[in-house]
């Protein structure tokens, strides 16, 4: 047996493996790059739709916050004395929170 004739199919399938490899490193890049378009765009709308329930949310808290002011009006406490006290009252109900995670952190951190 001689070695020439195995030699050139051997080179021929060295090649087409080669072609094929290269060929599947592209597609798989392609794939790749798709994939993270469709990931990005998906991200992209439940910002949109976080955003948007965010403001519903905020206006919402407006909303009970101009209620809770007319309730004290309605009880007999001037606008500007109504306004004072609901604007108290939320400053403090959201500053016990605040401190009271500021404290229990610090002890985390410590301890």
């Amino acid at each position: 047996m001689t070695d020439e004739p195995v030699t050139p199919r051997l080179r021929e399938l060295l090649s087409v493996i080669s072609a094929e490899v290269q060929t599947l490193g592209s597609q798989t890049l392609r794939l790749a790059r798709l994939e993270i378009s469709a990931t990005a765009w998906s991200l992209a709308w439940a910002a949109v739709g976080l955003l948007a329930s965010v403001l519903v949310a905020v206006a919402g808290a407006g909303v009970l916050v101009s209620a809770l002011v007319l309730v004290a009006i309605t009880l007999g406490l001037p606008a500007w004395g109504a306004a004072t006290l609901v604007g108290v009252l939320l400053t403090v109900g959201g500053t016990c929170p605040l401190v009271t995670f500021s404290t229990a952190r610090a002890e985390w951190s410590s301890g």
